[in-house]
């Protein structure tokens, strides 16, 4: 079996992993030469004791869906989706949120929320500290955006300064399209 990368990306209620929950939830399947092979994307019914975040609200403009499919139901398919065999999942800063995001939702769901990192040859990835060493080796893999005479490793940044992907920031779909424009022009320039 071949190994292929899950590109993901979330969108919650908020950042308190404990208390917040994923409200979209979008994927790409790639190949090893990030050619892609499927995708996927979850909206998420918001469940009736979460108050979200006005901030995070206000930053990724997701509509607040109070019917469809909730946690209970979406949760268990990113899951399955993560640990499929030889699966290396990862996206942009998943290491520091996303990841973590989602082992609380996996407990909550009462399923292992370990497993997808470990078991049947699967492996996580995290597509930000790339940039910020290839910032450093190979400045000339793209263009780095400059705000306020700092280079900013901000996704929606690098997005807009290289003009990859349209669409508006912190949809989803739209990050996990860049992340994987950010990860071939890496690609590019071993």
């Amino acid at each position: 079996m071949s190994k292929t990368f899950l590109f993901y990306d979330l969108e919650t209620s908020g950042l308190d992993k404990a208390f917040d929950q994923v409200m979209q939830f979008a994927a790409i399947r790639t190949d090893a030469s990030l050619n892609e092979l499927e995708r996927y994307e979850y909206p998420v019914a918001i469940t009736k004791d979460i108050i979200p975040s006005a901030r995070a609200m206000i930053t990724h403009g997701q509509p607040l869906l109070t019917e469809g499919p909730g946690e209970s139901e979406v949760i268990p398919k990113i899951r399955h989706l993560l640990c499929q065999p030889y699966t290396w999942h990862g996206g942009f800063n998943t290491l520091s949120f996303d990841d973590e995001f989602l082992r609380y939702s996996f407990y909550r769901q009462l399923l292992d929320p370990y497993r997808h990192q470990y078991a049947d040859h699967c492996n996580r990835f995290d597509v930000l500290p790339m940039v910020v060493m290839y910032h450093a080796f190979a400045p000339d893999v793209m263009h780095w955006p400059m705000i306020d005479n700092v280079v900013s490793y901000k996704l929606e940044h690098l997005n807009a300064e290289n003009k990859w992907v349209s669409g508006q920031a912190h949809d989803a779909m739209v990050d996990v399209s860049a992340t994987i424009a950010v990860a071939k022009a890496l690609l590019q320039q071993q």
